[in-house]
C-alpha cells in the first residue's frame, strides 16, 4: 500500500483546504470593540517599572526580592512568540531532529553507500571534501525547499493561526501520527512512489555537480519512511507561527541531518568508529513509534480543547501519557516485542538505562492525573503541552452567562448564581460576593464582560491574548501565573482571556466585515465570523500584535496602564509589569495622565504618566518682610527639564513659575535658577539651557504684613529624554506661610 503521498496531501490541505469562503450572516460594523483611549495615532512612552504602585513594597505582598527596576524581558515586541531566540530555538530542535534520524533503520545503512559514491574512483582529497560540502548543502537545500509553499498562504497575520488551531487539521495531523507510529511499530512500511527514488537514482548517476545534487535527492526520498515522521514533527511544531518559523526547523533538520553525511563523505576514517547495523536499529524506530503515538495525543487534544468536547481533559492526557511512558520502559525492559523485533534481543547497559528513564519519567507524570491541591509534586517538564488546568474532571465550574463561567464553592452561593440570567446583575453578585474575601472565581472570555466587571469594581483589567493549542500560554499560566508573588498582583486585576482559536460561531446580530490594513501596507476586508477571529482581529488592529500569549493592561477608562509585554517566563520581571501597571492605575485615578511616546517600539497608546520630576518647596524669613521660596526639583536618571529663559525658537518649552495674584506678598526682583549647564543639543539644532540632576529656582517675596497667609502658585514643565519628549505639563502648589 502506497502512503507515500501523505506529507504531499497534507500540505495542499495546508494550504488551499481552509480558504473556503464563509457566508456572514449579519454586518456590524462595530464587531471589533473600538477602545477608543487606545490611540494608536498618537506618540507614547512607557511607564517605567521602578514606579510600581505601594503594594509591590510592602511586605505583605511578598515582593522583597522583586528588583523593581525595567527588565529587558518585558519590552514590548512585534511577536514575542517569534523573535530571534524562537527562531533559534527551532533551528535547535529541528538540528535535533535530523540527528535523530540519522538513527533509523532507513538512513543508518545508507551511511557507507554514500561514503563509496564519493571514494569510488580514487578521488582527490580536495576534490572529495568540495564534492562533500556540495552534498550536504543539497541535503539541506532539499529540506529548505519543501517550507516554500506555505509562504503562498499570504501576509493575513492570523491566517496561519487559523489553520493550524482548525479541528479539521489537527485531526488530520493526529491520524497520520498514529499511522507513522503503527509504521515504527513495524506493521507496515512508508515509502514514496519507486519510480520517483528510480528517477533519482539514475539522475545522480550522471557525475559532476548535478550528480551529487541528485544523491541528495535520492537519500531524501529512500529514507522518507523513517525521515517522514520526524520531518511532520517539526513541520507541525512550528506551523503556527508563520512560514518564517516552518523554515527554519526545517533548516536545523537539513543540517542536523545533511552534516553528518557531509563529514563522514570528506573523512571517510570516520566510518570506522561507527556502530554496525542491527537490531539496535529497529529498537529506536519503536521508541521513536511511543514518541509519535505521544504527539498524536497532543494534536487530539488540540481538536478537542478548542472545542471543548471533553475528551482529552487535562487528566486524560496526563493518564494516556503515563501509559505510553511506562510501555516504552517495558518494551525496552523486553516484555514485549513487536513484528521486526528479533526473538533474542539483547539488553544493553543503554537499553536498560533508557528504559529506567521512561519509567522514572511514568513516574513522574503520575501527579497530573489528582487534584492540584493534592499532587505531591509538579509536572512541569510538560507545562504547555496538557490542557489548561480549568479543563479538568475536577472542575467544580458554574456555567454563568455568555462571556464569563463561575467556579463557587459555597452551595448556597452556587444555587443563587445559577438563578442569574443578566449580566448587570450577576457582575452585582461578584463585586457584592467578593468584598471580604474571594468567594467567587470568575473566567472571563469576552472583553465587554471585563469591561463591565472593571467599571463595576473599580479595578483594572488583564487582556490575556492567548489560545487553547498555545503552549506558552499554558507555561504561562502554571509557571508564572501560579508564583505567589504574581498571584498577589493578579488578585488587583479582572483577567480577560480572549481566545484567539476559539471556533464558536458569533452570534448573527454580531458578525461582520472590518478593514485590516495587512503587513505589506495592503487593506482588505477582513470577515470576521468566529469568536476568535474577533480576538484575533482585535489584537492585531488595536495592539499592533498577532503573536500569543500578548497581554496589556487598561484602566476602566480603557487607559493603556503601561506597555504591553508577550512571553515573560521570568515571574520577578512579569511581576514588575504588574507593579507598573498599578502604578499607572493610580496615575489615572489622580487625573495624572497624558498622550506620551513608547521609544521601545512603534506601538502608540495613551497611558499614565510618570513626569520624571519630584518638586519640594522650602521657605525661609531673610528679614522682617522679606522671605525665600526655594523649589528644588529632583530630576530622574536620564532624563532632563529646561531653563526658564529659553525664549525665541522653536525648542523645547522652558519651565515657567507663576504665583496666583494675592494681597499678602509681592514678587521682589527675577526668580533665580542654580545647577544649570548649557550645551548644544543637536536634535532642537540650537544652544539649550538645561537641568539634569536638580532644578532649582529662588524667589524673594515681600509681606505685606505679618499675619499667615497662603501662597499658591503654579510650574509649567516639560521634560526630555534622548529627543523623545513627553508633553509639557502643570503642577500646582500650595504652601502655608505663618505668621
Amino acid at each position: 500500500m502506497k502512503k507515500g503521498f501523505i506529507l504531499s496531501i497534507l500540505c495542499a490541505f495546508i494550504l488551499f483546504g481552509c480558504s473556503g469562503d464563509q457566508e456572514i450572516k449579519g454586518n456590524n460594523p462595530n464587531v471589533i470593540p473600538a477602545v477608543e483611549n487606545v490611540d494608536l495615532n498618537n506618540p507614547v512612552i512607557p511607564v517605567n517599572a521602578e514606579t510600581a504602585a505601594e503594594i509591590c513594597l510592602s511586605e505583605d505582598a511578598e515582593l522583597n526580592d522583586v528588583e523593581l527596576t525595567d527588565v529587558e524581558t518585558t519590552t514590548p515586541s512585534s511577536s514575542n512568540d517569534s523573535d530571534s531566540s524562537g527562531y533559534g530555538w527551532l533551528f535547535l530542535m529541528g538540528f535535533l531532529g535530523g540527528l535523530v534520524s540519522l538513527f533509523t533503520p532507513c538512513v543508518f545503512p545508507m551511511i557507507p553507500l554514500t561514503v563509496s559514491f564519493f571514494t569510488k574512483g580514487g578521488s582527490e582529497t580536495g576534490k572529495g571534501f568540495g564534492k562533500a560540502l556540495v552534498y550536504g548543502l543539497s541535503i539541506v537545500a532539499v529540506y529548505v525547499v519543501l517550507s516554500l509553499p506555505f509562504y503562498a498562504s499570504g501576509t493575513d497575520p492570523e491566517i496561519l493561526n487559523e489553520i493550524s488551531t482548525g479541528f479539521t487539521l489537527n485531526i488530520v495531523f493526529f491520524v497520520i501520527f498514529l499511522v507513522f507510529a503503527f509504521s515504527f511499530f513495524g506493521y507496515f512500511e512508508l515509502t514514496l512512489p519507486a519510480k520517483w527514488s528510480n528517477k533519482a537514482d539514475k539522475a545522480s548517476d550522471i557525475g559532476g555537480f548535478f550528480g551529487i545534487v541528485f544523491m541528495a535527492l535520492v537519500l531524501a526520498l529512500v529514507s522518507f519512511s523513517c525521515t517522514g515522521p520526524l520531518l511532520g514533527s517539526v513541520l507541525a511544531g512550528s506551523l503556527k507561527d508563520g512560514p518564517v518559523p516552518i523554515t527554519m526547523a526545517m533548516l536545523g533538520f537539513g543540517v542536523g541531518l545533511g552534516l553528518p553525511f557531509a563529514l563522514f563523505a570528506a573523512f571517510p576514517s570516520i566510518l570506522k568508529k561507527l556502530p554496525q547495523s542491527g537490531g539496535w536499529l529497529n529498537t529506536v524506530k519503536v521508541v521513536l513509534g511511543f514518541v509519535e503515538l505521544g504527539l498524536a495525543l497532543k494534536f487530539l487534544s488540540n481538536a478537542d480543547f478548542v472545542y471543548r468536547f471533553g475528551i482529552v481533559h487535562r487528566e486524560t492526557f496526563y493518564l494516556i501519557w503515563i501509559l505510553i511512558a511506562l510501555a516504552t520502559g517495558a518494551y525496552l525492559l523486553g516484555m514485549f516485542r513487536f513484528p521486526h523485533d528479533s526473538p533474542n534481543q539483547k539488553k544493553s547497559k543503554i537499553r536498560l538505562t533508557f528504559a529506567a528513564l521512561f519509567l522514572a519519567f511514568g513516574i513522574y507524570l503520575i501527579p497530573g492525573v489528582f487534584p492540584k491541591d493534592k499532587q505531591p509534586w509538579g509536572t512541569g517538564l510538560i507545562s504547555g503541552f496538557p490542557p489548561s488546568t480549568w479543563y479538568s474532571w475536577y472542575n467544580n465550574e458554574v456555567k454563568g452567562i455568555e462571556g464569563i463561567s463561575l467556579e463557587i464553592e459555597d452551595e448556597a452561593l452556587r444555587a443563587q448564581a445559577e438563578q442569574i440570567v443578566v449580566l448587570d446583575e450577576l457582575i452585582d453578585f461578584i463585586v457584592e460576593s467578593n468584598k471580604d474575601e474571594t468567594k467567587v472565581h470568575y473566567h472571563i472570555n469576552d472583553y465587554e464582560v471585563g469591561l463591565a466587571l472593571s467599571k463595576k469594581s473599580g479595578k483594572p483589567m488583564m487582556l490575556d491574548f492567548t489560545g487553547y493549542a498555545c503552549v506558552n500560554c499554558r507555561k504561562m499560566e502554571e509557571h508564572v501565573w501560579g508564583v505567589d508573588e504574581v498571584a498577589e498582583l493578579l488578585e488587583e486585576y479582572i483577567i480577560v482571556s480572549l481566545y484567539v482559536d476559539d471556533k464558536n460561531e458569533l452570534a448573527p446580530e454580531d458578525q461582520g466585515t472590518v478593514k485590516q490594513e495587512l503587513a505589506d501596507g495592503t487593506v482588505k476586508d477582513k470577515k470576521v465570523i468566529m469568536v476568535g477571529t474577533k480576538w484575533a482581529t482585535f489584537e492585531n488592529m488595536r495592539f499592533g500584535n498577532a503573536a500569543q500569549p500578548w497581554y496589556a493592561l487598561l484602566s476602566p477608562e480603557e487607559y493603556l496602564l503601561t506597555h504591553c509585554v508577550g512571553y515573560t517566563p521570568d515571574p520577578s520581571a512579569y511581576a514588575n509589569w504588574l507593579c507598573a501597571g498599578l502604578r499607572g492605575m493610580e496615575k489615572v485615578e489622580a487625573g495624572d495622565y497624558a498622550v506620551v511616546k513608547d521609544t521601545s517600539s512603534d506601538q502608540a497608546v495613551i497611558q499614565a504618566v510618570d513626569y520624571h520630576v519630584d518638586w519640594e518647596y522650602a521657605v525661609e524669613q531673610r528679614s522682617d518682610s522679606i522671605i525665600e521660596l526655594t523649589i528644588n526639583g529632583t530630576i530622574d536618571e536620564g532624563w532632563h527639564t529646561y531653563s526658564q529663559f529659553l525664549t525665541g525658537f522653536d525648542g523645547p518649552l522652558p519651565t515657567m513659575i507663576t504665583f496666583e495674584e494675592s494681597d499678602d506678598f509681592e514678587l521682589v526682583g527675577d526668580i533665580v535658577e542654580e545647577n544649570t549647564h548649557t550645551y548644544f543639543d543637536s536634535v532642537w539644532d540650537c544652544e539649550i539651557i538645561e537641568f539634569t540632576d536638580n532644578a532649582i529656582f529662588k524667589a524673594s517675596l515681600k509681606r505685606a504684613s505679618m499675619e499667615a497667609f497662603t501662597l499658591n502658585g503654579t510650574i509649567s514643565f516639560m521634560v526630555c529624554e534622548n529627543g523623545q519628549c513627553l508633553p509639557p505639563t502643570d503642577q500646582t502648589f500650595e504652601i502655608k506661610i505663618a505668621e
